[in-house]
């Protein structure tokens, strides 16, 4: 086979055909009922050279320091989704045990997580005092976290979030919607109930109108029960400014 070149799979099963059953040499054939190296025991020594071959100390590890890519992981992921672990059940006897405490005695991953002589730990930690850990929130609150946005958060899933959705959480519809609150002193423009659970909601609809959007003055204030009693009434979609005044001008009420 040429290197670095794929072959269709037409190709692959010709070739596998071709070589079905042929051996390069008599002495490499698999014999039926045969057990390759059952029973055999290496010496010491040989095990010596083998370990040595494989892994040297000092060597570095090819995949040191590498992260492993989200596709990658997606797939391993579904590789290994339904199998059970081949020690899940078992017990580890206590001689194991023991000597895996031994030799991992004193060791750890990184300096960085090496406990310090002098550290606080637990309840002793002044972080966990309530004083303290709301000078912090004080600190943080407003501040945005840029660091933790968009491919750099852990919730990322590859810019899957609908369009629709995104517009509606973003800083300008945050602030859209106080505006209209604002405006109408969050009142709700159907009931008149100030405050509780209000719905910043468009007189031309959102779909239909993207540059009225973020307009204040296609904005108005209803609550929440108002909000889906409209909706229950008109529908979801496509609903117009006659429908609204419509329904504000109604005698029924939905407190």
């Amino acid at each position: 086979m040429i290197k670095g070149f794929k072959y269709s799979k037409d190709t692959k099963g010709k070739m596998s055909e071709i070589k079905r059953g042929k051996h390069y040499f008599p002495k490499t054939e698999f014999k039926k009922g045969h057990k390759i190296n059952l029973g055999k025991r290496y010496s010491e020594d040989w095990r010596k050279k083998v370990s040595k071959g494989w892994f040297r100390k000092g060597d570095i590890p090819w995949n040191k320091g590498k992260k492993m890519s989200v596709e990658i992981k997606r797939k391993l992921s579904k590789a290994l989704k339904g199998r059970e672990a081949w020690n899940k059940g078992k017990e580890m006897p206590e001689e194991i045990k023991q000597k895996l405490s031994k030799l991992l005695k004193g060791r750890h991953h990184s300096p960085e997580t090496e406990f310090r002589k002098g550290q606080f730990t637990g309840n002793k930690n002044p972080a966990k005092k309530i004083e303290i850990r709301r000078k912090i929130s004080e600190a943080k609150k407003g501040k945005p976290h840029f660091n933790q946005r968009g491919e750099n958060h852990g919730n990322w899933k590859g810019g899957i979030t609908p369009k629709n959705e995104k517009i509606r959480k973003a800083l300008e519809y945050k602030l859209w919607r106080g505006a209209v609150f604002a405006k109408d002193n969050w009142t709700c423009q159907k009931c008149r109930k100030k405050g509780g659970k209000l719905v910043s909601h468009h007189l031309h609809n959102f779909a239909d109108f993207p540059k009225l959007r973020t307009s204040i003055e296609n904005g108005i204030t209803l609550c929440k029960k108002c909000h889906i009693e409209f909706h229950r009434i008109y529908g979801l979609k496509n609903n117009t400014k006659e429908e609204l005044k419509e329904f504000l001008n109604s005698s029924n009420c939905y407190k």
